[in-house]
């Protein structure tokens, strides 16, 4: 990988920015660097919500529905 995911997260939310995207990306990140830091970093690149290791198939669907916009 050439980049980590806090820098590809803020990359992608440059572009969205630039390009003035509609609907931005849901973007959930995952890690086993469980300190308040670290996520607290991947949160204010961007990440919509951030889950570390080991976690279950729930964990992952909770986020999504979290931060999924309602229609």
């Amino acid at each position: 990988p050439i980049m980590n995911g806090i820098e590809a997260t803020t990359k992608i939310r440059e572009f969205e920015q630039e390009n003035r995207v509609k609907h931005s990306l849901l973007i959930v990140g995952v890690s086993a660097n469980e300190r308040g830091r670290h996520s607290q970093n991947a949160i204010n690149s961007g990440m919509n919500a951030y889950i570390t290791k080991p976690f279950q198939k729930k964990d992952i669907i909770n986020a999504i529905n979290q931060r999924r916009p309602s229609r």
